[in-house]
């Protein structure tokens, strides 16, 4: 389109595809039907609500048979917006004041709890469900601080809001994710770039510098690896962008499932910086993803 004309490298991005992609998932939000039967599959997926077991994670729950296409009527759901302990350390005093939900709790150890919580939910819905809230920012996230039982201890709950927008990847699409992700995190970057090249569907003779890619892919994730994978030390974020960058430059076309993926960590990672500390993303994510590589394999 227009910004391929511009700047052509955009296209080794999918950039076309991933507009009609997001295109076609965005148009649905005008149809609440679609939105009820997503939130269906969330409360499917995360039985906290009805079972108390699982991850302590929430969805409202759909008002049937008030839907139609044009309404929806949910739940309602208390929480604490997500952006009452956002931000910097120099700020705990603030948000403590401010976060009524856990007077007592220290906000670093809320923020560590909170944003495992956030990392957990969303490895889950990668890996396990392959069914992900593709909206995940922090005003769709709020939490609750409750008793487990009369004597238990008070723990964090998430409530996540506004379910329009979710993604589901095709079997091809999943298997080529696992895979790469697989490598990266066994720090097999040049594993991982041969199989972006291999499975790239654009084409392959097009590829500029193939052995170049591959090597500098390779150096990026062991430059990653070596700080250790982990929101509070490593910007995703750049890493995954420093990669897009290398894929335009070596014309390197990518999946639109790849991209959509990884701008959904690198909002995630934008969410994380923030609550410090937050888990390792490797650690956290290598149960689930253990599970997914012996189902796609």
């Amino acid at each position: 389109g227009l910004i391929e004309a511009f700047w052509p490298p955009s296209r080794f991005l999918a950039m076309s595809e991933a507009v009609m992609h997001f295109e076609s998932f965005v148009r649905p939000q005008a149809d609440l039907r679609i939105e009820a039967d997503n939130l269906d599959m969330f409360n499917n997926n995360f039985p906290y609500r009805r079972t108390g077991k699982g991850l302590r994670v929430i969805f409202p729950e759909v008002l049937r048979p008030y839907v139609t296409k044009d309404l929806l009527v949910e739940s309602l759901e208390d929480g604490m917006p997500l952006q009452a302990v956002l931000g910097q350390a120099s700020r705990a005093n603030s948000a403590s004041r401010d976060c009524k939900a856990a007077p007592a709790t220290a906000v670093e150890e809320l923020r560590e709890e909170v944003g495992g919580l956030c990392m957990d939910a969303f490895l889950k819905m990668l890996f396990a469900d392959n069914f992900i809230h593709a909206d995940l920012h922090p005003g769709n996230i709020h939490f609750n601080r409750r008793q487990v039982r009369d004597s238990g201890p008070m723990q964090s709950e998430l409530v996540i809001f506004d379910a329009g927008l979710a993604v589901q990847m095709s079997p091809k699409d999943r298997r080529n994710f696992v895979d790469v992700f697989y490598a990266l995190t066994t720090n097999d970057g040049k594993r991982a770039a041969q199989l972006m090249v291999e499975r790239t569907p654009g084409d392959r003779s097009l590829v500029r510098n193939e052995d170049e890619f591959v090597a500098s892919v390779g150096q990026l994730v062991n430059e990653v690896c070596d700080m250790g994978f982990s929101l509070g030390k490593v910007r995703l974020g750049e890493c995954f962008g420093r990669m897009l960058s290398l894929a335009c430059d070596h014309r390197v076309k990518l999946e639109t499932s790849f991209v959509t993926v990884a701008t959904s960590i690198i909002v995630l990672e934008g969410v994380g910086r923030q609550l410090n500390p937050i888990a390792d993303l490797a650690a956290a994510a290598r149960p689930m993803l253990a599970e997914a590589v012996a189902n796609v394999w």
